[in-house]
């Protein structure tokens, strides 16, 4: 990255560090910063935008609490693999949420929507007879313009085929579950494990067959306790993290 051509607009009502700040992330989700990649001290920087020190490091610590960056001894600041937490768990979140809290634009891809035969094991794991048609749904989840998480969603068709009509590159599938009341997610269950990228996933995010995924799968349930949608979603391990919270 070319730190000389960052424009900074002194007369805007926009603080310069979050300003910077901006351009920076913008540089980090295009791959203009890659992993690895060195910044300029505070005092290059200073020079370079006409800026204060103090000002730099207001925008180098905001970048660095958020695990953007790391200051390494001997070598300098650097730009770090940046993993999204994506609140698989810590309850039941809005992906879009989610990704706004990061400061990012949120957007959702939909890949697939149809009716189709049901095969044993979503029989099984929705508590329906084979006999039965199911709901798919796949959608890949973008955060600033890069693919984060693919889903694919799988649903009884007697019981939601009023979802059908509706636009999931805009709308969730867990509001407008939620708009029945009978049918409101209220408990999951999550199983995450590692696994490889199969074609299809692999081609969603632009990288091999084989790739390594973060992969969780889950039992949505009503007030009831019947299950209402089972999805298994992939994201890059290199992309996303799940962090935990255990108390006693």
């Amino acid at each position: 990255m070319d730190f000389t051509n960052i424009k900074l607009d002194k007369s805007s009502k926009t603080p310069l560090y979050l300003q910077l700040k901006e351009h920076m992330l913008k540089a980090i989700w295009d791959k203009d910063l890659t992993p690895g990649d060195l910044i300029p001290s505070e005092g290059t920087l200073s020079e370079m935008l006409g800026i204060s020190k103090s000002t730099i490091r207001q925008c180098m610590t905001e970048l660095s609490n958020e695990g953007y960056i790391e200051k390494k001894r001997n070598r300098g600041t650097i730009i770090l693999d940046r993993k999204l937490n994506l609140g698989f768990s810590d309850g039941i979140s809005s992906f879009t949420n989610r990704i706004t809290q990061f400061g990012m634009l949120p957007m959702t891809k939909l890949l697939q929507l149809s009716v189709d035969d049901c095969p044993k094991k979503i029989a099984n794991m929705l508590n329906i007879d084979e006999s039965q048609k199911i709901i798919r749904l796949i959608r890949l989840r973008y955060a600033d313009n890069m693919p984060v998480l693919y889903i694919d969603s799988y649903l009884s068709y007697e019981e939601n085929r009023f979802i059908l009509g509706h636009d999931f590159s805009k709308e969730s599938l867990y509001d407008l579950l939620d708009q029945n009341s009978e049918n409101k997610i209220t408990r999951v269950e999550r199983t995450v494990y590692a696994s490889e990228a199969s074609t299809d996933v692999a081609k969603a995010f632009n990288v091999k067959a084989g790739y390594p995924m973060l992969t969780v799968e889950t039992n949505a349930f009503d007030k009831n306790d019947i299950i209402r949608e089972y999805s298994i979603s992939y994201s890059p391990g290199s992309r996303n993290q799940y962090k935990f919270t255990i108390t006693r």
